[in-house]
């Protein structure tokens, strides 16, 4: 089965829009300069990018579910992929975790820390852009529904013929 250039193009297109987007709420997230300095009066810049930034992720999503399902595969290829995934996800998981306890700890804790520079949104406070919305979350995603359509291919029920087809069985 060949994956449609449409699909293709589509997927190229989401990808470098929903990264550019991820690289903008980055970028305008406000870095906290520290104590006696007081905090920034800007509010959220960075979360004009995060609402198209999340539409287009999920886009991003849907595309590489759809494409990863339908690629032509064999068992090997798919098995190394697979355990190729799980360690780019795994390692994705722990950069994300660091990054979370790093960023944390220079902003003073979590909001419920009365010496926290964090107030009630944790999800929507000028410093944590940065824990959203980085490389980790971006390609952790990915890896992470790459698995999924993979793992759909076996539920499929139409799955036996299809793969048979594909690897010329």
């Amino acid at each position: 089965m060949a994956i449609p250039k449409r699909d293709v193009l589509t997927l190229a297109i989401f990808s470098i829009l929903s990264a550019v987007f991820f690289l903008l709420a980055f970028l305008f997230t406000v870095k906290y300069r520290g104590a006696g300095y007081g905090t920034s009066g800007n509010g959220n810049v960075g979360l004009v990018f995060v609402v198209p930034a999340t539409v287009l992720y999920a886009a991003t999503l849907f595309c590489v579910y759809r494409i990863t399902k339908r690629f032509p595969i064999g068992k090997p290829t798919m098995k190394l992929s697979v355990i190729g995934l799980i360690a780019l996800l795994i390692a994705c998981l722990w950069g994300e975790y660091a990054s979370i306890k790093r960023l944390l700890r220079v902003l003073g804790g979590g909001p419920g820390n009365p010496g926290s520079v964090i107030f009630r949104y944790f999800i929507l406070n000028q410093y944590t852009n940065k824990l959203f919305f980085n490389l980790f979350t971006y390609i952790g995603g990915i890896s992470a529904v790459c698995l999924i359509a993979i793992a759909a291919r076996f539920v499929d029920p139409e799955r036996p013929r299809e793969c048979k087809r594909q690897i010329g069985e």
